[in-house]
């Protein structure tokens, strides 16, 4: 028994799109086949139309997703490092470095994780990279009050600038380093 041969998942992708386009671009060819002579034509300049915008829309996303928002750039010396566990102090550094370049929003990711870093490395909350800065605002909140401020003004600045979609500038960077130092000596020195 020969089975019939199964449709690519290019030729399945093409049969939703077809489908999709019947059902809900119908309404196009309907408005404009009542027009004479010029519906075919107004159907297809609108088809474009919309093709044109989904594909500049599409293309505004993956840029958008694409852009690098690591914090320090990688270098042929980072490679060897990149298993290495950087310290609060290696962080800070970091971010100092990253400022001195006009580069603040590698400079704010930077000192946040100095911050990540420091809670670690004092006992208060084990690093997990799989945790969000909300749930780290949570456990500090919880771990240690007196620090939840100015760790909330850090936490707040990181995420503006690594998801606001905005270019930080040198007072954001201003603001998150005011928070990391009034931050760091609470989980040191408790």
């Amino acid at each position: 028994m020969d089975r019939p041969p199964q449709p690519t998942l290019l030729e399945q992708l093409g049969e939703w799109l077809r489908h999709w386009a019947k059902t809900h671009l119908g309404f196009l060819h309907r408005l404009f086949s009542g027009i004479r002579g010029t519906g075919e034509v107004l159907e297809v300049v609108v088809l474009i139309a919309v093709g044109a915008g989904l594909v500049i829309a599409g293309a505004r996303i993956f840029l958008m997703m694409a852009r690098d928002r690591t914090p320090v750039d990688a270098t042929p010396g980072d490679v060897e490092k990149l298993g290495a566990v950087r310290t609060a102090a290696h962080w800070r550094a970091l971010a100092v470095e990253a400022a001195s370049q006009g580069r603040y929003e590698a400079a704010i990711a930077a000192f946040f994780m100095a911050a990540l870093r420091l809670l670690d490395e004092a006992g208060v909350i084990a690093f997990d990279a799989a945790r969000t800065p909300g749930e780290y605002r949570r456990l500090v909140r919880r771990a240690l009050d007196e620090a939840a401020p100015a760790f909330d003004g850090l936490a707040g600045r990181f995420v503006y600038a690594t998801y606001g979609g905005h270019e930080a500038s040198a007072q954001d960077y201003a603001a998150a380093q005011h928070s990391y130092t009034t931050f760091a000596p609470l989980v040191t020195h408790r």
